[in-house]
């Protein structure tokens, strides 16, 4: 059985109008497409004699005031479709059905390939086309013989078989493709969305980040279906914020279906505690699927992390009392329920953004009176060691580790560094001597 999935809205079929302003239908060649998961709605067709006499009109015979429709049969079954007046009681409906067809512009229609005709009064009526042949094209004509100006709407009945027009192709019903999972590349500072592929879906896959509003969702990328199914967010910067995703289907006529849940990754914020001196960790949930651990991970640099510690997830906040004194990164993540397979492989963690924190330890007798100022910081950083002279080398280091500029002194116990050349944000100043080390956060902003 194929999926379903449900589609309504109404399309207004626009009667062109010949230069006396007299309106005159599609043709036999030039009929318009309809599927069983739209409801139409469409203009009569008045003062138009048909003049086409290569079809056999069967009961409906002369045919005046046509309008032209087709489908394509997707699946077998019998096929009932309800036309009705919508604008006007005194309307009277009448049509004829061809089939199979092998395309939808076939004519010189015989008596042969009628499958159903009605010319009942009324203000509506209804096709059967039993057993349709999977694959081939029916078409209906649908007169107006009381040439009543008015609009009239028509709908498929049963849900089954299902029948498309060609812009569809006879493809399965849009399916609804979920994110798997969504997490960062530590050496990239990069999100990434992972998804599973739908095997009967043969369309690219849209890729969505929620905007500055809430629920607002803008289109990132535009994935085909046999590229990876794993999107690198080149415009994002995990450094900042958290950020939610979905992924959509797309079918050729422009309909799209979103993965019914959004998927957020992990922000993870990172600094010394005033209280205990040790590192502290702060971070936002996941969201996208449920989970029951976080796992948290350290290391010396970005792509140095491993697996380090793991808390309930019924915490968001964690102190690192064993941290090794100097630079540490720290990553929060969880594990899907079901671990993804995408085309490519990928670490199995939904991992936040990696955050850097110095820490100093407990022996730092030589810059017990180390000042570090302004901060923020504009064109100079002033430091002084208080009464202590010495060979001092100063580094400042950005949030991936790379040393951006480095500097040493001799014999000194206060100066400044320029801060010429490096753009605005947070870094990490580190101070050496030959015997203790000492890192300072600060922030340039000029």
């Amino acid at each position: 059985m194929k999926k379903i999935y449900s589609l309504l809205f109404v399309i207004t079929l626009f009667i062109a109008k010949n230069s006396n302003g007299q309106t005159f239908s599609n043709t036999c060649s030039t009929p318009y497409p309809i599927n069983s998961v739209t409801n139409y709605s469409y203009s009569t067709v008045t003062g138009v004699p048909n003049t086409d006499l290569t079809n056999d009109y069967g009961c409906i015979a002369p045919a005046d005031n046509a309008t032209w429709f087709y489908f394509q049969a997707c699946m077998s079954g019998n096929v009932d479709i309800v036309f009705a007046s919508y604008t006007s009681s005194s309307s009277d409906i009448d049509f004829i059905a061809y089939g199979p067809l092998s395309a939808p512009t076939d004519c010189g229609l015989s008596s042969s390939q009628i499958v159903d005709c009605s010319n009942a009064s009324g203000t509506w009526d209804t096709l059967n086309i039993n057993s349709v042949v999977v694959g081939s094209y029916y078409k209906i004509l649908v007169s107006n013989p009381s040439g009543t100006v008015g609009t009239y709407n028509f709908s498929a009945l049963n849900i089954f078989p299902f029948f498309y027009d060609s812009c569809m192709s006879c493809m399965d019903p849009l399916p609804f493709q979920e994110v798997c999972q969504v997490t960062t590349d530590p050496v990239q500072n990069r999100n990434i969305i992972i998804w599973e592929k739908d095997t009967t879906y043969t369309n690219s896959y849209i890729i969505q980040k929620e905007s500055t509003t809430m629920g607002v969702y803008t289109t990132i990328a535009t994935v085909m279906n046999n590229d990876t199914s794993a999107y690198i967010d080149s415009t994002s910067n995990p450094m900042i914020q958290a950020f939610r995703y979905r992924i959509g289907t797309t079918d050729t006529c422009g309909n799209t279906n979103f993965s019914s849940m959004d998927h957020q990754t992990i922000h993870l914020l990172t600094s010394v505690s005033s209280s205990t001196g040790y590192p502290q960790l702060a971070w936002s949930s996941y969201i996208g699927f449920g989970y029951y651990t976080y796992y948290i991970f350290r290391g010396s640099s970005p792509t140095t992390l491993t697996l380090y510690d793991s808390i309930s997830a019924s915490f968001n906040s964690y102190t690192d009392v064993a941290a090794v004194p100097g630079m540490n990164y720290y990553s929060v993540s969880v594990l899907p329920p079901v671990p993804c397979q995408p085309s490519r492989a990928m670490n199995m963690y939904s991992l936040s953004n990696v955050s850097p924190v110095a820490f100093t330890g407990i022996n730092e007798y030589e810059f017990n009176q180390l000042t570090v100022g302004p901060n923020p910081a504009n064109e100079t950083l002033n430091f002084s060691l208080g009464n202590i002279a010495t060979d001092i080398t100063i580094d400042i280091i950005d949030i991936t580790g790379r040393v951006i500029q480095s500097k040493t002194f001799e014999n000194v116990n206060k100066d400044f560094v320029s801060l010429n050349g490096i753009s605005n944000g947070s870094y990490i100043v580190r101070f050496a001597t030959k015997n203790t080390t000492s890192y300072r956060n600060i922030v340039i902003a000029k």
